[in-house]
């Protein structure tokens, strides 16, 4: 059993490595906004960063940049109030340059959520758009929503796939199989075999041949979703399988 204390000291270190994700987060994103103004956070004088702070009312610098992480404080509009003392100037044309881009590794989880809309994984093109409270909500750019979201270029955020990723990431597949005895346990244990767990499945439209299912799954990557389909489509029983 473990103990109340034991369980309020793990809260509070977890706590503390959500504090520490978004601090850094919020540093990198910042950052990138005054790298847009030709500037960087090591370039702005203290005292600058000091009345700053006071102004808005932060104690430290930490948790200012814990604020833009999590969406209650727009990285741009601070780099402007840094640099020229108001919030009120043009917004620079959005860049998704790789080299403007913010990396991500997804062990990022205390201030990253990933879209239930689009189910991003690595490998995909993304990006983030910031929702206040939440913090950075990642989408896949070819999502349905990121037309809307661009329309609030302050809130986006450039990001892309670090080069070593952590974890497992949810996918909704659509699997058009034959309704009949089985056929469920047939794409279970394909799924399974590709070393993917299943999250859920739904069947979503069913008729005497056919039933229409889909499953949530958690893969590593776009290759290791490529794999899953693969073993999925050489099932006798399988009409179509397509990412949702």
């Amino acid at each position: 059993m473990v103990s109340s204390k034991a369980r309020t000291a793990i809260r509070h270190f977890l706590k503390r490595l959500e504090h520490e994700d978004a601090v850094d987060l919020g540093h990198r994103m910042l950052d990138r906004a005054l790298e847009g103004m030709d500037s960087s956070l090591d370039r702005i004088p203290a005292d600058t960063v000091e009345q700053l702070l006071a102004d808005l009312r932060y104690r430290r610098l930490e948790e200012l940049l814990a604020d833009i992480a999590l969406g209650n404080r727009m990285p741009a509009q601070v780099a402007r109030l840094m640099l020229h003392g108001q919030e009120e100037m043009p917004l620079a044309p959005l860049s998704d340059a790789p080299s403007e881009r913010i990396m991500i590794t997804g062990a990022e989880r205390g201030v990253l959520s990933f879209a239930h809309c689009c189910h991003p994984i690595p490998g995909d093109e993304i990006m983030g758009y910031l929702s206040a409270g939440k913090g950075v909500v990642v989408h896949r750019l070819d999502c349905p929503n990121v037309a809307e979201y661009r329309k609030f270029p302050e809130r986006c955020v450039p990001m892309a796939w670090d080069r070593n990723v952590e974890g497992d990431y949810r996918v909704a597949l659509r699997i058009e199989v034959d309704n009949k005895p089985g056929s469920l346990a047939q794409v279970a244990a394909a799924v399974a075999e590709s070393n993917s767990n299943i999250d859920a499945v739904e069947y979503t439209e069913r008729d005497l041949a056919m039933s229409v299912m889909e499953f949530s799954i958690e893969v590593r990557n776009r290759k290791h979703l490529a794999d899953v389909i693969r073993r999925i489509r050489r099932l006798g029983v399988v009409h179509g399988v397509l990412r949702l």
